[in-house]
């Protein structure tokens, strides 16, 4: 039959007889090359992206599900045990209210003022609470020194004390063992610390509640020491404020007599300060500075009485000159004198009238009444002057006593300067000496406040919710401990996992293989059990399993590896190849007589030749009895082609074996002679394939690697090691070799499911019904 595989203008003809089982397709529009490459990606596509891949960490769980259940049970049953040995203990429960009211039986400021409500002061009180001197105080009260829950000296030895190296120093140095003074202190801290880690004290949620726990072997004892906390802890808070007002109290009774002698010392100094320098009044002033304060006033009204005067005789002048108008002043309208004598001039002024009517002007009486009213008139003006004389004189009076006060005032002002620097002094006493006894006051105030505060002491604390015997274990908690343990073990099983799975290096998957490698995997080999091998009467030799079940996936994967070898060059097919692998005992040998054998049942000539000079094995796998002549005698130019040559009964190929181990293998793999070999065997067979030697532990191979078209790098799967294979295939590069791909052999397919979703093993292993047993 032939199979026809079309690429761009290429036509690639394969000869075999089971093309119907292995169609190959190829992109119309691409070279043969691209086509090889692209066919190789279908099988191992690199998924690469910033995500997880959940199911690639499912698969690594899958793997190691046993470790992780082992680690998870042990760990659980170690803490099951462990918890049942513990000694059951039991928590009282005490709660605590920092009371920020406070009552006021006396209207009087505290000494030490009450508690604010804000989140630090509770926390303070949380802390003080939780103090060492507090715990000693109750380990006192309640004699705790004496109990053997609390004092470890006082404890029975128990086995684990007999595994301390310390006990037995301690009685090789018994000048070690310290004095009685310090073996008590040692005990007290050693109380003390097992006591506090007994303790919990916390703030309850965002109240000013604090809850004092304390967990003991014994229910009663635990709420006895829980309710002595609360109380000892409000009898500090006592305490504290008792003695802070008793320490005011007497520094306040102290300072008071020192106050009581400066106020004292300094009155006294003031007044005889006052009574030396005249300074006699109490404001610190003195009789001058009073006779000034007097003078200033007098002078002040002398002044305006002058201005007054001026002013009203000014006017009286003015209405004179004028000659009428002045009965409108004051002075002339309160004279008496002025007054009768107009009075006088009205009636002469109305006897005129009537004279005048009755008589007419010329009468003598007219006339006689005429010279009454001018003397009248001279006598106003008289008058007139007169008090005009008054007003001046009451002028000069009030001028002269503005003068003689203005004198007196000078006088007096130039005495009360002398005298300005003894009243700074003066004040400056009086000022210390009242500052001195404010400050005795207000001291002695406070002194009978606080002899008043030192028995009404209230605590800033009260105690809501007293501890009650507790029904109940608090410890240990076997379901809580059984489950964290549980889910705490599965946790570290799985971190094992990852740190397994990352420590491994060997190769599981196709995918992993030509990351690493950056080859192509050709082909993936199933790892054939013995029960495979019996069923299918093929002994112990896998190439005859090739024979007896030619559609099983055994098989199938050496068909695959025969067209991808193939199509790694289309132009120029391949006609010889040499496998090989970095280290011994990876089924280089099998694969190559399964892959010869496989061949050979295709209808190709096939010859393999055992190029492993060091440790051949074809002859041992294929089970054939030994020839006369080998493949050192053929070297050796001791025989022909055709003496060496022998046909396998079982898979239908020549070989030429190797049965002896020679001084010189790789004089004799790089000789002119094993050239000649390969030439003679390309021209006469359509396949050659060279079992070669391990990479690493030999070169035996530097020399073939480049003669043949092409190099198979087999790789066993779960066994060599990534550094192993980079190595070989360095090596192999550097030695010029073709490389077509990578083989993986002995694959568990059933395990190999838990390692690789998508690559071809996978569903080789998911499907595996599909392939004829």
């Amino acid at each position: 039959m032939v199979a026809d595989t079309v690429c761009a203008n290429l036509r690639y003809t394969w000869n075999t007889p089971y093309a119907p089982f292995y169609p190959i397709k190829l992109a119309v529009t691409c070279s043969p090359k691209v086509h090889y490459r692209k066919m190789m990606k279908i099988i191992s596509e690199d998924r690469e992206g910033d995500m997880i891949d959940l199911r690639q960490v499912m698969l690594a769980l899958r793997r190691n599900v046993r470790m992780i259940v082992t680690i998870a049970v042990s760990i659980t049953l170690i803490t099951l045990v462990v918890t049942l040995q513990l000694t059951p203990l039991y928590t009282a429960t005490a709660k605590v209210l920092i009371d920020t009211r406070q009552s006021n039986v006396v209207d009087v400021e505290a000494v030490l003022s009450g508690l604010s409500a804000d989140t630090s002061t509770v926390d303070s009180q949380v802390e003080i609470i939780r103090s060492q001197a507090l715990a000693f105080r109750v380990i006192d009260t309640l004699d705790l020194m004496s109990d053997p829950e609390f004092n470890s000296v006082l404890r029975e030895e128990s086995w684990v004390s007999t595994l301390n190296p310390l006990t037995y120093v301690r009685g090789l140095f018994p000048g070690a063992a310290r004095d009685e003074e310090e073996q008590k202190q040692g005990e007290r801290i050693g109380t003390v610390t097992i006591f506090t880690s007994r303790l919990s004290v916390r703030r309850t949620a965002r109240t000013q509640v604090i809850s004092v726990e304390f967990t003991s072997e014994v229910p009663r004892k635990a709420e006895r020491i829980a309710n002595a906390i609360a109380d000892a802890y409000l009898v500090d808070q006592l305490e504290a404020k008792y003695e802070a007002a008793r320490r005011a109290t007497e520094w306040l009774d102290g300072r008071l007599q020192d106050l009581r002698d400066q106020v004292k010392a300094t009155e006294e100094t003031a007044e005889l300060f006052r009574a030396a320098h005249g300074l006699i009044d109490a404001d610190g002033s003195t009789l001058t500075e009073q006779q000034l304060k007097e003078i200033n006033s007098q002078l002040l009204l002398a002044r305006a009485e002058l201005d007054g005067n001026r002013a009203r005789l000014s006017r009286v002048r003015e209405l004179v000159n004028r000659g009428s108008g002045f009965d409108s002043i004051a002075e002339v309208l309160s004279s008496d004198v002025i007054r009768d004598l107009r009075r006088e001039q009205s009636e002469l002024i109305r006897k005129e009238a009537q004279l005048r009517a009755r008589y007419g002007e010329r009468h003598p009486s007219i006339i006689e009444i005429k010279d009454e009213r001018r003397d009248l008139d001279r006598q106003i003006q008289s008058e007139v002057s007169r008090i005009v004389v008054g007003l001046e004189n009451q002028v000069a009076v009030a001028s002269t006593r503005v003068r003689s006060l203005e004198r007196s005032l000078a006088a007096t002002t130039a005495t009360a300067g002398e005298r300005e620097h003894d009243r700074v002094r003066l004040r400056e006493l009086q000022r210390e000496a009242n500052s001195n006894r404010t400050l005795y006051e207000s001291f002695l105030g406070r002194f009978k406040e606080t002899r008043q505060q030192e028995d009404l002491q209230e605590a800033d604390a009260r105690i809501i919710s007293r501890a009650t015997l507790p029904v109940e274990k608090s410890s240990p908690r076997t379901t809580l401990n059984i489950a964290l343990a549980l889910v705490a073990s599965i946790m570290l099983g799985i971190s094992a996992a990852f740190v397994r799975e990352h420590l491994d290096d060997l190769f599981r998957t196709p995918r992993e293989l030509e990351e690493v490698l950056g080859l192509p995997v050709l082909a993936t080999v199933p790892l054939l059990k013995e029960k495979d091998l019996a069923g299918a009467q093929a002994g112990k030799s896998p190439h005859r399993f090739v024979k007896a079940k030619p559609l099983s996936a055994y098989s199938e994967s050496f068909r695959e590896l025969q067209a991808a070898l193939a199509l790694s060059d289309v132009d120029n097919p391949p006609k010889s190849v040499l496998i090989t692998s970095a280290l011994p005992n990876e089924g280089k040998t099998t694969t190559t007589v399964s892959f010869a054998t496989s061949l050979a049942r295709a209808g190709l000539n096939v010859v393999l030749v055992d190029a492993d000079l060091r440790r051949p094995s074809v002859q041992k796998i294929i089970g054939d009895e030994r020839s006369e002549f080998d493949m050192i005698d053929l070297l050796t130019h001791s025989c022909t082609l055709d003496d060496a040559l022998q046909t396998s009964s079982d898979g239908g190929f020549e070989y030429l074996a190797t049965t002896r181990q020679p001084a010189n293998p790789a004089d004799l793999l790089a000789s002119d002679a094993m050239k000649d070999l390969l030439s003679k065997l390309r021209q006469r067979f359509d396949m050659v394939i060279v079992d070669s030697p391990p990479i690493l532990p030999v070169s035996d191979s530097k020399s073939l690697s480049s003669q043949l078209d092409k190099v198979i790098f087999v790789v066993k799967w779960q066994d060599t090691p990534e550094s192993a294979a980079e190595q070989s295939v360095a090596k192999l590069k550097d030695f010029g070799a073709d490389l077509a791909g990578t083989i993986f052999t002995q694959v568990d397919m059933e395990k190999q499911t838990r390692y690789g979703y998508g690559d071809a093993t996978y569903y080789y292993g998911r499907y595996s019904d599909y392939y004829l047993s």
